[in-house]
Formats: C-alpha cells, sequence, structure tokens
C-alpha cells in the first residue's frame, strides 16, 4: 500500500514484495517486545530507513535465501538513487 500509494513509483521497481522482505528482516532483527501501537511509527519510518538505503545501495537480500538480492536487477537511474526515491 505505501509502495503503490504514497511513493507512486515512476516505475515498477519497487513491490509490495520488496517492502515484505524489509518487514522480515525489521521482525529477525528487533525482538518481538519492541512492537506494539505505541511504536508503530518508528517502525514505518525504520522500514523506510531501510528501504532508502536498499535503493542507495542496490542491495536488499532476499529473506528466504539472503544470498539472493533483490535489488540487482534494480534499474532506478544514479540521479534518483541520490535525490532519494522520486515520488
Amino acid at each position: 500500500m505505501v509502495v503503490k500509494d504514497v511513493l507512486k513509483p515512476l516505475k515498477k521497481e519497487l513491490s509490495s514484495y520488496t517492502v515484505k522482505n524489509i518487514v522480515l528482516w525489521i521482525a529477525e532483527k528487533y525482538p518481538q517486545s519492541l512492537f506494539n501501537e505505541r511504536t508503530f511509527l518508528h517502525w514505518v519510518r525504520e522500514g523506510l530507513d531501510e528501504l532508502r538505503t536498499a535503493i542507495f545501495t542496490k542491495h536488499l537480500p532476499y529473506y528466504m535465501i539472503s544470498e539472493r538480492n533483490l535489488m540487482e536487477s534494480c534499474v532506478i537511474e544514479e540521479e534518483q538513487r541520490r535525490s532519494g526515491y522520486q515520488y
């Protein structure tokens, strides 16, 4: 929803699948006790920061097979990466 409705990508380089992988990595990285209604916006921001990093570095390991890079075939132009994702 965020990728489609808020970011409105010019190209379909970022999918909900990418965002789901970021959510899974965050859920694995931090204890479950930190996730609650009061901290929801913190985790949204954390996820967006991870997405920005993945775009900039062109690296996001696939959650199930971490050797695979989901961003490997991403063709977001260099200018878009430097300025952040265009929306």
